[in-house]
């Protein structure tokens, strides 16, 4: 093989690698947003006015560390994706 087949194969190889990824980070987003709109139904449930009972106030830290894991698992789908690396010199 010369030097552009190679380089050919190799980009092949990284899409195929990108859309197998986009499939299971499809999965997650929607995965997440059925989270962030379950999470948002509760927050409006809450009293505008600023008081809480003890069973509200436990209910809000659970949708705090809901929402923290909803986050981790953003962080989580955007690790599958590293930044392509910069093209090296030289001339076609």
């Amino acid at each position: 093989m010369n030097k552009i087949d190679d380089e050919l194969a190799a980009v092949k190889t990284a899409l195929d690698d990108t859309n197998q990824k986009l499939a299971v980070v499809g999965t997650g987003i929607t995965g997440l947003q059925t989270q962030i709109t379950a999470l948002n139904a509760k927050i409006a449930s809450f009293p505008v006015d600023g008081s809480l009972t003890d069973a509200q106030q436990a209910a809000l830290d659970a949708i705090k560390t809901e929402a923290g894991s909803v986050s981790a698992n953003v962080d989580s789908m955007a690790a599958q994706f590293t930044p392509a690396p910069a093209p090296t010199g030289g001339t076609a």
